[in-house]
């Protein structure tokens, strides 16, 4: 995932266990800068451990970070669900009219909408393949071939 304002890329802090912070950093490629988007179940998984999900934490107010994907059933899921609109903003289930953005130096923030429109800067966006930093989103047969999807 890359922030097509900064350039840097949406990254795990650490070793991928639950409650470690996800980062923005510069752009080299590492399992832990690389997401998959599970639309049928909603979450972005690490490819540096795919058992561990991008993580709202809950509320707006305290930055994100991994957890467990399997607790996406649980009592908590929605803290797991995130949404990735046509133009690959990333939205939490437990605020959706926030979106993932960055908050100063490498942290991130769940930032919410200014007169309208989504504001606080640029936004982390899933991108098409054309580099090896950018994750994909699934394809459905309703996007397949879709240019921009």
């Amino acid at each position: 995932m890359v922030n097509p304002a900064s350039g840097l890329c949406l990254s795990i802090d650490g070793d991928p266990e639950n409650r470690t912070d996800v980062v923005t950093a510069r752009c080299s490629s590492p399992p832990a800068q690389r997401w998959r988007f599970d639309a049928a179940r909603g979450v972005l998984q690490s490819s540096a451990d795919p058992d561990h999900c991008l993580d709202s934490r809950g509320a707006v107010d305290r930055g994100v970070g991994i957890w467990a994907c399997d607790s996406v059933d649980g009592r908590n899921g929605q803290n797991l669900r995130f949404a990735v609109g046509t133009r690959g903003v990333i939205r939490p289930a437990v605020a959706p009219d926030h979106a993932v953005a960055p908050a100063g130096g490498d942290s991130l923030a769940l930032a919410g909408r200014r007169g309208g429109r989504t504001g606080g800067g640029g936004r982390e966006r899933s991108g098409r393949p054309a580099q090896t930093t950018r994750t994909p989103r699934r394809q459905t047969p309703a996007t397949r071939g879709t240019p921009g999807r």
